[in-house]
């Protein structure tokens, strides 16, 4: 009696199993298709901006060498911007694993 006991616990379990990853395919599938639509507007506005960032730092790093000047926030921000960009690519592909 308890060897059925004991198939039976184990059946829910792989039913719970089941049920779980049935869940995780059913939303994580929109969530790509999302991200993959959107994927050429965060490409452009993130590696744009970082692009735009880093070439007005050094600009304005080299126009006014003496005058204070945030440049290495400036390119900090830029690489912030680009780190972003990366946990967004890093994201597109564990979601489509």
């Amino acid at each position: 009696m308890r060897a059925t006991a004991f198939i039976s616990s184990e059946s829910a379990g792989r039913l719970a199993a089941l049920v779980l990853r049935a869940a995780i395919v059913t939303l994580r599938l929109p969530c790509l298709a999302i991200l993959v639509i959107l994927e050429p507007v965060a490409k452009l506005l993130l590696a744009g901006s970082a692009l735009l960032l880093a070439v007005t730092a050094l600009f304005f790093a080299l126009l006014r060498p003496l005058h204070p000047f945030p440049v290495w926030g400036m390119l900090e921000v830029a690489a912030g911007a680009v780190f972003v960009l990366a946990l967004y690519y890093a994201l597109l592909r564990w979601l489509s694993l």
